[in-house]
């Protein structure tokens, strides 16, 4: 009976695990994965990730969870952001960033599907039944700031258009105003 008992706690658990996980995953987008990592010894677990991350081959759980990610990042993060990401990725600047702020951000290209994709990862800090645990969640933003780009070239285009006559393609007088007034 303490058996059954056991495992239909457990599987209560699981299910409640995959509803928040669900709520979370509504409320914030493009959610790629969330690990729970214990502050003081760094064993870590992996919550649910989408195929996608999957892909990248890393383990689900382990127990050092700041040395195994460091140690894979050349491997997984676009070459170009690797350098900026070690300089920021440490225990140390994560659990100062979330003393300072309640929250640790960092943006970083993570190379998906053999495509470089922009991520946001975050951690914070949160209480749970057995102790204090860092949550930490890499979400997909690519889509979001290939528009958010392409909204400022629009907004580009369209000064540099307002700056010019349409008749003649020379600058107008509302250049000539824009220029008087940086000088």
């Amino acid at each position: 009976v303490d058996a059954q008992m056991k495992q239909q706690e457990t599987m209560e658990r699981i299910m409640q695990e995959q509803l928040t996980y669900s709520r979370i995953t509504a409320l914030t987008g493009d959610l790629l994965c969330i690990y729970t990592v214990d502050p003081v010894t760094n064993h870590y677990s992996e919550y649910i990730a989408t195929p996608s991350y999957n892909s990248l081959g890393l383990q689900r759980d382990g127990d050092d969870f700041f040395r195994h990610t460091i140690d894979s990042a050349p491997n997984r993060i676009y070459e170009d952001d690797i350098e900026r990401f070690l300089s920021f990725f440490s225990k140390e600047k994560v659990l100062n960033a979330i003393n300072q702020d309640k929250l640790f951000g960092l943006r970083y290209r993570l190379i998906i599907d053999g495509e470089p994709k922009y991520v946001s990862l975050k951690a914070t800090m949160v209480n749970e039944k057995d102790g204090p645990k860092l949550i930490f969640g890499v979400q997909n933003i690519d889509a979001r700031l290939k528009r958010d780009h392409e909204y400022e070239k629009n907004i580009a285009i369209a000064n540099a258009k307002d700056n010019v006559d349409n008749l003649t393609g020379v600058k107008n007088k509302h250049a000539y105003d824009a220029v008087a007034e940086q000088l």
